[in-house]
C-alpha cells in the first residue's frame, strides 16, 4: 500500500502516547487514502467513521494531558480540535449523500492537520510540558 503520508521525525512530540496515537492517525489517514484510490466508497465511510472516533479519543487524552499541566493555551488548542471533528464529520455526511466530490477535501484537511496542527500546536505544547518537567512540576 502507498502511505499518503509518512510518520518523519518532525512531527514527534516527545510525549510517548501522543506520539503514539499520532502514529495512528497517520495509518487511518493511509487507509483512507488507499480507499479512496481503490475506489471503495463504503469501506471509505466505515475509515472515516474510525477516524472520527479514534480522533475524539485522542483529542481527549491530549486535552487531559493539558489540564492536568496547565497549558496556557488549552482553550485555543481545544477550539482547533473541535473545528477538526466538524470538518470531518461534515465531510463524512456529505459523503453519505452521496457527493464523491468532497474527498479531495478530506485530504487537504487531514494533510494540513496533521502537519500543520501537529509540527505547530503540539509540539508547542510538547515544549511547554518539557519545560514544566524541568522545573520539577
Amino acid at each position: 500500500m502507498v502511505h499518503f503520508i509518512q510518520w518523519q521525525p518532525s512531527l514527534n512530540t516527545n510525549i510517548k502516547e501522543i506520539d503514539d496515537q499520532h502514529k495512528g492517525l497517520v495509518e487511518i489517514i493511509n487507509l483512507t487514502a488507499y480507499a479512496k484510490n481503490k475506489n471503495h466508497p463504503e469501506r471509505l465511510k466505515e475509515i472515516l467513521v474510525k477516524l472520527i472516533d479514534y480522533t475524539k479519543t485522542h483529542f481527549a487524552y491530549e486535552e487531559e494531558h493539558m489540564l492536568k499541566n496547565n497549558y496556557n493555551k488549552i482553550i485555543e488548542h481545544k477550539a482547533q480540535h473541535q473545528v477538526l471533528i466538524r470538518q470531518v464529520i461534515n465531510i463524512l455526511e456529505k459523503l453519505k449523500s452521496g457527493e464523491n466530490d468532497v474527498l479531495e477535501n478530506i485530504f487537504n484537511i487531514l494533510e494540513n492537520w496533521l502537519l500543520k496542527h501537529v509540527k505547530e500546536q503540539d509540539r508547542e505544547y510538547a515544549y511547554f510540558f518539557s519545560e514544566e518537567i524541568k522545573k520539577g512540576k
